[in-house]
């Protein structure tokens, strides 16, 4: 497959940033993202409005307009450390897993897995996702994920690179079903995002006082196979400390 010059910017651009930051302690890498999202709140009317404007419609009722800016800068400012970390993935291992992440629940997944029929943990694109699962097969799970394929085919494959040589598996689009099947049955976990991407039959749901579309396909699919689904999210404590609460 040939590739565009700028396919090819955008790739040597992250080699050389997931270089130089892979350099940085992490505590002032994460520094350097907690400014660059102060600068993209500011400099990025765009999202800022539309962000500001989904948070209004959730919150009007309990925060003043000042409390939203709070919240909404401060979720610019952990999106760019969230990138942080992505660009620090090469070196984070088991002793970086064990100094700053937390696991909650971790009872739940041992049960999961002592019934020997896989575990589909279920989550969605907020916190350091990316982390997350590194730190679920660093931790000694069997653990892979249903990724979306990146429009930019060099970039998907370095962040498939990275993830597979932390032990997270990954599962293209194209043999999804087929293989999460086939993992599962090797009591496996798979990770699923259900605010985009796989299993996207769904249906209407109320959210914060509006209908949304909200996937059902790993419910049905643990329906019927009988299969433990656990619920999971993951947020930052402080700086590069991080709690992964699973339900």
């Amino acid at each position: 497959m040939r590739h565009s010059p700028k396919e090819y910017l955008v790739y040597f651009s992250v080699r050389i940033l997931m270089f130089v930051f892979s350099w940085l302690p992490i505590e002032f890498a994460l520094f350097i993202g907690k400014i660059i999202g102060r600068l993209q709140f500011y400099l990025d009317i765009k999202h800022r409005t539309v962000a500001y404007k989904n948070l209004k419609l959730a919150f009007a009722r309990e925060k003043t307009p000042d409390e939203l800016k709070k919240i909404l800068k401060k979720n610019f400012q952990n999106f760019a450390q969230n990138f942080i970390e992505l660009l620090y993935l090469k070196k984070i291992d088991q002793a970086y897993i064990k100094r700053y992440i937390k696991l909650e629940g971790r009872q739940y997944i041992e049960d999961a897995f002592r019934k020997k029929r896989g575990v589909i943990f279920v989550g969605a694109h907020e916190g350091s996702w990316e982390l997350s699962n590194a730190g679920f097969a660093l931790l000694g799970y069997p653990f892979s994920i249903i990724a979306e394929t990146q429009r930019n085919q060099l970039l998907n494959q370095l962040l498939d690179k990275y993830r597979r040589s932390k032990g997270c598996g990954v599962i293209p689009n194209n043999t999804m079903l087929r293989q999460l099947i086939k993992n599962l049955k090797k009591n496996e976990a798979v990770g699923i995002v259900i605010d985009h991407g796989g299993l996207e039959e769904g249906i209407l749901v109320e959210f914060f006082n509006r209908q949304a579309f909200t996937p059902v396909g790993a419910v049905r699919l643990a329906l019927k196979y009988d299969i433990p689904l656990l619920l999971g999210y993951v947020y930052r404590i402080k700086g590069p400390y991080h709690k992964i609460v699973m339900l």
